[in-house]
């Protein structure tokens, strides 16, 4: 709340809430990374990362990494504006990302999409060589699946009650 007060408005104030969460997400990302690169470069060696296709497509896999984590990250912050408690975010936000799984897993069976389906990209890319013509497919939904939860995250923070 002291942080609302500093701001002229809320859309201020949620604006500099989505720019730490930005930015925390990519240190995540880049940091989970950074250490992928460089135990995979020295256990597996230069020739079969470059043989793999592994330097591209681990830039697309920063990409599909930065907006799923970017969503799961939109999701506690709406979580939070309606309970006011960090405690519940976590609790409910991993919840809810453990029933998006057993949703995915045990009822949709993988024959409908989901943010989780994307995850497997790296593999997929790693075993078949790249695939190019299937990022716009990959990166689509997730970016349209963050901005849906940024617009309903920030529209939560605008009309919410600090009393």
């Amino acid at each position: 709340m002291a942080s609302l007060v500093r701001e002229k408005n809320r859309l201020q104030a949620h604006h500099k809430i989505v720019k730490n969460t930005i930015i925390a997400t990519a240190l995540y990302v880049g940091i989970y990374l950074s250490v992928n690169l460089i135990f995979s470069f020295l256990f597996l060696g230069n020739k079969l990362l470059t043989a793999t296709n592994f330097y591209s497509g681990i830039l697309f896999y920063l990409l599909i990494l930065f907006f799923f984590y970017l969503t799961i990250g939109f999701l506690f912050r709406i979580i939070y504006d309606i309970t006011a408690s960090i405690g519940q975010a976590l609790i409910f936000g991993a919840f809810a990302m453990c029933l998006f799984y057993l949703i995915d897993w045990i009822i949709l069976d993988g024959l409908y999409w989901t943010p989780l389906h994307t995850l497997n990209f790296f593999d997929l890319w790693l075993q078949n060589g790249p695939m190019i013509s299937e990022i716009p497919y990959v990166l689509i939904p997730n970016v349209a699946t963050a901005l849906i939860l940024y617009l309903l995250s920030s529209n939560i923070f605008i009309k919410k009650d600090f009393y």
